[in-house]
């Protein structure tokens, strides 16, 4: 593999591990808005919101109504444009016609 190509394998890696923590830290301040600090440190997440998400997760995403969905889709959506954005992103000079 070309230096180029361990380079932009690199800057890859590090756009979505960042894509990964951000959409991994948008689902936590979701899910604490769903239960409550105890005071033991602990946290309890309302009945609703446990059997609504059981059921999402043991659901095929083909299965699931339209309107839920839609996060996924939204999810997908900013992997895609995050894709294109990295395809965008110039090989060096002297490797431009490899």
């Amino acid at each position: 593999m070309a230096e180029n190509e361990k380079i932009l394998l690199e800057k890859m890696n590090l756009v979505l591990a960042q894509y990964a923590h951000d959409a991994w830290s948008r689902w936590m301040k979701c899910l604490f808005t769903k239960g409550k600090l105890n005071k033991s440190g602990s946290f309890t997440i309302k009945k609703d919101s446990v059997n609504r998400w059981q059921r999402q997760m043991n659901t095929s995403f083909y299965d699931l109504p339209q309107e839920e969905k839609e996060s996924d889709f939204t999810e997908a959506k900013t992997i895609l444009d995050l894709q294109k954005v990295l395809l965008q992103v110039p090989l060096d000079k002297e490797n431009k016609n490899e």
